[in-house]
């Protein structure tokens, strides 16, 4: 993993991604403030070409632009850069890895997800005795962009129990 200058690296424009949405844009802005930065990009050796992570280098890119600071891990990145892997591969290669990010996203399995929303209202309710079960609905359709409703929070609650 290396550090890299935004401007050095090439999106080529016969990307498949030809749309990135502001909304889903901003809430990764929000996220990477908030965590850090939780993955580094993928470039190709050869003329630094983005493989992987331009919603996170358009979204690094406009922080930037805002004055803002990005954290990689426990290390703050270099202003104007963004952490990378970089790799040799042939350019038929790189097009099926960038096809494979967009088109393999898996969702959790339903006893994953159960967990990991029951996770997130107890974390909160230690935080806070007047957390609420609305509240954990709002924090999880704020996060994945979906509306998540209350009933789904107490069934997730519940049903974790016996998981």
């Amino acid at each position: 993993m290396q550090f890299v200058r935004i401007s050095e690296i090439q999106v080529e424009p016969s990307r498949f991604r030809k749309t990135i949405e502001e909304e889903p844009l901003q809430e990764l802005m929000d996220s990477i403030l908030e965590h850090g930065l939780l993955h580094p990009l993928v470039v190709r050796r050869e003329g630094l070409k983005l493989i992987s992570g331009e919603r996170r280098l358009r979204a690094i890119d406009r922080l930037y632009s805002q004055g803002k600071t990005i954290r990689f891990g426990d290390a703050e990145v270099p202003q104007g850069c963004v952490p990378v892997l970089v790799v040799d591969r042939p350019e038929l290669q790189v097009r099926a890895l960038e096809l494979e990010e967009n088109l393999r996203r898996v969702d959790l399995p339903w006893q994953e997800r159960v967990a990991a929303i029951a996770a997130i209202h107890e974390m909160k309710r230690a935080e806070s005795e007047d957390w609420t079960l609305k509240d954990t609905a709002d924090l999880i359709s704020e996060m994945s962009g979906a509306k998540a409703s209350v009933s789904t929070v107490r069934q997730a609650v519940i049903l974790n129990r016996y998981l």
